[in-house]
């Protein structure tokens, strides 16, 4: 009988794999199951205790990895219980490096980042060759085809491609990398801009502080504190400032107002509730948000309001 023909219910706080009678056909049950890909599923049997099931109902590892990350770009990042890790490929279940490095990131934009036995940060291709000679001091994931990285200790930050080439002819202090075409970098203490992959910058003038551009709006602080969102031809979205700003994610930016209270901006500069918020939200869900309004708890919205 095979596993991946067959349906997965929740018995007992734990996930059973049962036939069209209910039962339980490997007499054991799992905290997590994912789906199957290629005959075969990540699943967790404990804490720190990974695994991948074939659909037959062996086991792949013979001992349990300590993490296995969710399936990206092709590969699992698993980190075993040695603390060494590698990549394990769904295409023909091989894993990835030559050798285990000390730790393995998720790929992203068909590049890994992984931690090497020295202490450095370097990147690995599908094929797992790394594209760093020397690898970095740290870096961050790709996006947009680029990653931030601090190439040597006491530098600054820079954005290197997927073949190692750095972007930028200088460093800078504190970089965000790309998102939606441009990269918020500090230029030097309450200075701050966006850059394109050209290097030019797109304000006019640098900012106090700034948050990337997310659903083609970004978030800025002027110099006297106060918060305010520009689309991408530096155009306000709304003439209000607010004291306190975060990114926009799905299509929604929280912020301070200047009477202290909180409320939601939209993408088109409208409020999302009519009534602001005594405080910061206390949990966001896909489709609504508890908040306190007049001192009562009250679930509204966010997608009428």
């Amino acid at each position: 009988m095979e596993l991946d023909n067959l349906s997965r219910i929740k018995q007992d706080d734990k996930w059973i794999f049962c036939d069209e009678r209910g039962n339980n056909v490997l007499n054991q049950g799992f905290y997590y199951i994912d789906s199957f890909i290629n005959r075969k599923a990540r699943l967790r049997r404990g804490t720190r205790r990974w695994n991948i099931i074939n659909s037959d109902g062996s086991f792949f590892f013979k001992n349990d990895a300590r993490q296995i990350s969710p399936e990206s770009d092709g590969f699992f990042a698993v980190l075993f219980k040695n603390r060494k890790s590698n990549y394990l490929k769904v295409s023909d279940w091989s894993f990835l490096l030559k050798e285990n490095c000390e730790m393995c990131f998720s790929f992203r934009e068909g590049m890994g980042r992984i931690f090497d036995s020295d202490g450095s940060t370097n990147y690995v291709n599908v094929y797992g060759e790394k594209i760093l000679k020397n690898g970095c001091y740290f870096g961050k994931d790709f996006s947009e085809g680029y990653a931030a990285v601090i190439l040597e200790k006491g530098n600054g930050w820079n954005l290197i491609d997927k073949e190692g080439k750095t972007l930028f002819e200088r460093n800078y202090e504190t970089l965000l990398g790309f998102s939606e075409g441009y990269s918020g970098v500090k230029i030097s203490e309450g200075q701050w801009n966006f850059v394109d992959k050209e290097g030019n910058f797109l304000l006019d003038e640098h900012v106090a502080k700034l948050e990337n551009f997310r659903d083609g709006v970004c978030a800025i602080q002027r110099a006297d504190g106060h918060w305010t969102f520009l689309d991408k031809n530096k155009n306000p979205i709304t003439s209000e400032s607010f004291l306190g700003a975060s990114e926009f994610k799905n299509g929604l930016a929280l912020v301070k107002r200047n009477g202290g209270k909180w409320n939601y901006l939209k993408t088109d500069g409208t409020l999302l509730s009519e009534l602001d918020f005594d405080s910061k939200p206390h949990m966001r869900a896909k489709d609504w948000i508890r908040v306190d309004i007049d001192g009562k708890t009250q679930y509204i919205t966010t997608r009428y309001g």
